[in-house]
């Protein structure tokens, strides 16, 4: 809903109202109702009137030349109190208007017409007063109401019917003051309006929707309603009229005048003033906004550019950095002087990115012959950040890998210098990696190279710490061991200060003091594990492949009583270890065989050949076999064992 309750305002006259306020253009042609043509036409009707019209309804005109019994006439004081509506006095000059609004939802409205003296400018804000008093000013019998306000139209007429319109579809061309019109009191409204269309009439009276009014009615009978007066109506344009671009060569002043007939500030970025023409001699093209303040909130903004001209405009070759050294701008111009950002010598032109600071910079030669010698030069300083770096490692052990990177830049083209103590690595990436093999402490730097004019450095002092590893070493005594004698013993003998200790033995056993002991029972290869750690942390292992030979021993009795009492009753060898290609045979006295076995758990039982038992007495025996390792890896050279053997009963 288009109210403006801020702008409501009571004021005991005119006169006090204008005093001190500045004051636009109004663009009513008749603000106080005085056009008229001394004709009534039979009633309190607009004819006569030469500025406005009926827009709906018959609003009324009020006027002290009208014929005696017409309203106004004698300029008589009103009884207060009963809502009398044919006297009264004018907030200025002779005539009013009054506007009805009757009860009901669909009750008439009565609005006055009249045609704005110039366009309305879209996107612009109007300053809207106007002088309302009630004349419905019983208090017994209120018929009272708010509401009353201005509608904007492209048309003569209202395109719609106002007493049966929705008037939320058109919201954006209508004004009310929320304030409820009673008593009797002259009351001032203020209104702000900002224009969406070039509008080019108004309409006057009771606007909105009555669901949305604030009223107080005693009677709603469709007969009665609120009416009002209307006097002094102002719709003034805050507006400011600026110059064209105005085009200077370097050097030279120009002035710029604002005009408007409301207070105004205005600005070029780095100053603000209130000045309405003032000169500028400005080095660059500029462009100046000046925004004007009306008395109620309305403003309106406006600029103007001066444009600077230079005849010779040039770009200076190199980028420069917020790092690079100063520079001459031209060595080889006039005579004159330097101007602008980042010169520190006028003479000779001496430009300082530190001093300029980051960004797109243009100094000014103003040569000593004019304009036509003069110059600008367009100098780029880029912003540069020193290097951010990230090292994964701070401290560690030899070899220590380390990885860097440069974590700011990521645009291309741009170099790399790393230097890890006195090792320089160049690159085009933004990270690296180095290894130390000696323990200390090594400062890290890093430059990112932008152009050779442009380099910038961070360094991280004694960024890292290397600890140097311990050389891990064991001896294994005794140095030949057999799964007969396979009884190891393993001792540290490791360079560096070392601390900790851990063996693992082929899985078997493990320990963690400078020896380990373990006894191997089964011929083969067996990898043995040491690793060490000094007191800084650092640690080193080695393994060492321990080789455990096969071994076999075979133990022969000298006799044996097959006599099948279960004691000693068969010839059997005792054998140690594991062994292959067992071959035992045995014969009589005459050489005869009277057994042989390939399998070692085949016995002599004391039979002969024929399987009868065999004769008491001494027989000889041939035994050959191959020591084995537990995965069957046999001994390449075999072994025969012979000696005799005495058969008892």
């Amino acid at each position: 809903m288009n109210f403006c309750a801020t702008k409501v305002c009571f004021a005991l006259s005119l006169l006090l109202y204008l005093a001190g306020t500045a004051a636009g253009q109004n663009i009513i042609a008749d603000p106080g109702f005085e056009g008229w043509t001394g004709s009534n036409n039979g009633g309190n009707t607009l004819d006569g009137m030469t500025d406005w019209y009926n827009a709906n309804g018959t609003a009324d005109l009020h006027h002290t030349s009208r014929n005696p019994g017409t309203n106004l006439s004698g300029l008589n004081p009103c009884p207060l109190g009963n809502g009398r509506t044919d006297c009264g006095f004018p907030v200025a000059g002779s005539g009013v208007m009054g506007a009805y609004k009757a009860n009901g939802a669909d009750g008439s409205k009565e609005w006055a017409g009249a045609q704005l003296t110039e366009p309305m400018v879209p996107g612009d804000c109007y300053e809207i007063s106007f002088w309302v008093q009630n004349k419905r000013d019983d208090p017994a019998r209120e018929l009272v109401t708010n509401q009353w306000g201005v509608f904007f139209s492209e048309t003569m007429q209202p395109q719609f019917n106002p007493n049966l319109f929705n008037f939320d579809i058109v919201a954006n061309q209508w004004v009310a003051s929320d304030q409820v019109i009673d008593g009797s009191e002259w009351t001032l409204v203020e209104l702000n309006f900002e224009a969406d269309q070039a509008y080019e009439y108004l309409f006057l009276g009771f606007m909105g929707n009555v669901s949305d009014a604030t009223q107080r009615l005693y009677n709603d009978d469709p007969q009665l309603g609120c009416y009002v007066w209307f006097d002094e109506l102002y719709v003034r344009h805050v507006d400011v009229e600026v110059p064209e671009t105005l085009n200077i060569c370097a050097g030279e002043t120009t002035t710029i005048d604002f005009v408007s007939d409301y207070s105004i500030n205005w600005t070029d970025g780095e100053i603000s003033d209130t000045t309405r023409s003032f000169e500028v001699t400005p080095l660059v093209s500029t462009t100046y906004y000046v925004t004007a303040t009306g008395n109620t909130g309305c403003t309106k903004t406006d600029s103007v550019t001066v444009e600077v001209n230079f005849p010779v405009s040039s770009i200076y070759p190199q980028e420069l950095c917020n790092y690079s050294a100063p520079v001459a701008v031209d060595e080889g111009i006039g005579p004159g002087r330097w101007v602008g950002p980042g010169i520190t010598d006028e003479v000779a032109g001496i430009f300082d990115p530190v001093v300029a600071g980051s960004g797109v910079h243009t100094v000014y030669f103003l040569a000593e012959g004019g304009c036509a010698e003069s110059g600008s030069y367009e100098i780029i300083v880029r912003e540069v950040a020193p290097p951010q770096i990230r090292v994964d490692l701070v401290e560690g052990c030899t070899p220590l890998t380390v990885n860097i990177t440069e974590e700011l830049t990521t645009e291309p083209g741009v170099g790399f210098r790393w230097t890890f103590g006195d090792t320089t690595i160049i690159s085009t990436t933004a990270e690296t990696a180095y290894t130390f093999h000696e323990g200390g402490e090594y400062e890290v730097s890093a430059t990112l190279v932008y152009s050779p004019v442009c380099e910038v450095t961070a360094t991280l002092p004694a960024a890292i710490r290397v600890n140097q590893s311990p050389v891990a070493d064991f001896l294994t005594t005794p140095t030949r061991l057999t799964n007969l004698e396979g009884s190891a013993v393993f001792s540290d003998r490791s360079e560096g200060m070392i601390t900790e200790w851990y063996w693992d033995v082929a899985g078997l056993t493990s320990s963690d003091g400078p020896e380990a002991r373990y006894d191997f029972t089964s011929a083969g290869e067996y990898d043995v594990f040491l690793e060490v750690t000094d007191a800084a942390g650092c640690s080193d292992s080695i393994r060492q492949a321990v080789t455990v030979l096969p071994d076999a021993k075979v133990y022969l009795p000298t006799a044996f009583s097959p006599n099948f009492d279960g004691i000693n009753d068969q010839f059997q060898p005792g054998i140690a270890g594991r062994v292959t290609d067992y071959e035992l045979s045995i014969f009589n006295r005459w050489g005869g065989v009277v057994f042989t076995s390939s399998d070692q758990n085949i016995l002599w039982d004391g039979r002969g050949n024929d399987g009868e038992p065999a004769d008491v007495g001494t027989y000889l025996f041939v035994l050959t076999y191959r020591a084995e390792d537990g995965a069957g890896t046999t001994t390449t050279t075999p072994v025969s064992v012979s000696g005799s053997i005495t058969l008892l009963r």
